[in-house]
Parts: structure tokens; C-alpha cells; sequence
């Protein structure tokens, strides 16, 4: 692997590329529904202009960043450029879509029974550190190019709503040549992931 930056193609612009990217993965997406189910076609004809879509990001990206992948995502055809379809389309920051991913898999469970002072997991790719009883959680996403840390706090021991409570952090740099992502469990854990 080299950490030189490839060019892009003449006159295609990094949203070109990104478009591209989507739109790719649109047509998969739909070939797979056609595919799949037994009334595919039907389903897609139905659902093709009100489906949702959700997009991440990486930590810190703020309003300039999240314009350019809505505009991404209005050059491939996901969405038009309207008010209506500019709603069908959700933006959610990398450290927000593991804490969806730690609830729905009922890792943040741990956050709320641990009374020590911390218990850090390596069998997961994501890394989560649990603070005593409710006080909050750590997720450090050690991604391939970049490193996001987020920290969220449960809002209430009856609720699993979390609110951040410190700032995001994202720094780019490739977490594949980190020491603990070098492990053979973490190699084979992330791979289920990738």
C-alpha cells in the first residue's frame, strides 16, 4: 500500500468521483432488491423515489463538507434538488453511527453496569471504554483513514438516549499501522466489519 494520493481523472472533481461512488453502489443496491426477492421489481418501483438515505461522515466535518456529499448525492440521482429531497437525506457523523451500532448490539449495556473504572474490550473493531455506572462511554473508530473518538453520556439510568459531551475528534492518519490494530484477533474481528 503507498500513501501516495492517486490523481483524479481529468475533469472529474472529487464530488464527481464520490458521485460516481453512489451511484454505483445505487445500482447495486437496486439489482440486488430486483434479485433477491420474489417481488423485487415491484418493491423497487414503490420505493425508488421515497427511500431514505443515510450517509456518514467522518468526526468534525461540519456544514462545508456535509454540502459537498449532499451535492454527491444529488449528482449521482439519489436525491433531487429540492427541499423534499434534501429531507430524504440524513448526514450522521461516524462517532453517532457506532453509538447507533453499540446500542442496537446492546454493548452500551456495559456502560451502564460497570461500577469499576474502566473495561476496554479488544475483541471488537471499534474500541469502547466504559466509565463507572452511566457516566458515559469512549468510542474510538479506528478506521483506515482516520481515527475518530467520540464521548457520549446516557441521559438517564431508565433510557439508553445518549447525548455527546465533549467534542468529537478526528485525525487522519492510517489506524491500520496502530499497534493494537496489529493483533491477530483485531485483524480477524475487523475484517468482519471492512
Amino acid at each position: 500500500m503507498t500513501d501516495k494520493i492517486v490523481p483524479l481523472p481529468k475533469r472529474k472533481s472529487a464530488i464527481d468521483v464520490f458521485a460516481d461512488f453512489l451511484q454505483y453502489l445505487y445500482k447495486c443496491t437496486r439489482t440486488y432488491i430486483e434479485e433477491a426477492y420474489p417481488n423485487g421489481a415491484t418493491m423497487w418501483t414503490t420505493l425508488q423515489w421515497t427511500a431514505d438515505f443515510v450517509l456518514t461522515h467522518p468526526n468534525g466535518w461540519e456544514g462545508a463538507q456535509q454540502n459537498l456529499i449532499r451535492k454527491a448525492a444529488i449528482t449521482a440521482g439519489l436525491i433531487p434538488d429540492t427541499p423534499a429531497g434534501h429531507s430524504r437525506l440524513v448526514l450522521v457523523s461516524e462517532g453517532e453511527a457506532s453509538l447507533h451500532f453499540c446500542i442496537q448490539k446492546g454493548l452500551t449495556n456495559e456502560a451502564i453496569k460497570v461500577s469499576k473504572s474502566f473495561n476496554c474490550d479488544p475483541s471488537i473493531p471499534y474500541f469502547f471504554i466504559y466509565f463507572q455506572s452511566g457516566k458515559g462511554i469512549i468510542i474510538v473508530d479506528a478506521g483506515g483513514g482516520t481515527i475518530d473518538i467520540s464521548t457520549y453520556k446516557q441521559k438517564d439510568a431508565s433510557s439508553k438516549n445518549f447525548q455527546e459531551i465533549a467534542a468529537s475528534q478526528c485525525t487522519y492518519s492510517h489506524a491500520k499501522s496502530l499497534p493494537f490494530m496489529n493483533t491477530q484477533r483485531q485483524a480477524s474481528s475487523r475484517a468482519l466489519f471492512l
